[in-house]
């Protein structure tokens, strides 16, 4: 991670993956989905966005291997 690492928060990610607050709270309990931790700052979820690009790319790999399996 960069100093120059951008940051989305909870309800930035809820947007970005259109999920409810319920799941993104399972997702960041749920270790097998290897979901990226949040930095919590004054109670504020706070997700790394390279570390967010990774997982989308590592659960689109996953995806093409089950659809070609």
């Amino acid at each position: 991670m960069s100093d120059t690492e951008n940051w989305l928060n909870s309800a930035e990610v809820r947007g970005r993956y259109r999920i409810s607050a319920a799941t993104l709270n399972r997702w960041d309990r749920d270790e097998a989905l290897e979901f990226p931790a949040p930095m919590v700052i004054n109670r504020r979820k706070l997700y790394p966005f390279s570390k967010l690009l990774t997982w989308e790319r590592s659960q689109a790999s996953a995806a093409r291997r089950r659809a070609t399996a």
